[in-house]
């Protein structure tokens, strides 16, 4: 399930553009996104991959932010935790029971 990212971006109380269309690798919005996350948030990489967004985000000095993989939202990882926000990249595709997570995971934020 490709989500609409002008209504994840919303719910996370992010100000990013919401067109993605046309926009090609090496733009900046994966770096635009991480410098406007809460700090101490979780970033959901596009796989569970994560070393290129741990570089990214250390180049844009965001050491604080805890990168994960999508699966990390399947995984209830965040159960019992507070969280200071859930970021998706803005090229990331979830599954149905990825995106529950993300919806759990984002009850978890305090506000």
């Amino acid at each position: 399930v490709r989500l609409a990212h002008e209504a994840v971006d919303r719910a996370a109380g992010l100000r990013v553009p919401t067109c993605w269309e046309g926009q090609v690798r090496g733009s900046g919005t994966t770096t635009q996104q991480m410098q406007l996350a809460p700090v101490g948030a979780i970033y959901a990489w596009v796989s569970g991959h994560v070393g290129p967004a741990k570089a990214i985000a250390h180049r844009a000095g965001r050491e604080d932010l805890e990168i994960v993989g999508p699966g990390w939202l399947e995984s209830e990882r965040w159960a019992g935790r507070w969280l200071t926000g859930v970021v998706l990249d803005h090229a990331t595709f979830l599954t149905d029971r990825q995106f529950r997570g993300w919806q759990d995971a984002m009850s978890r934020v305090r506000r």
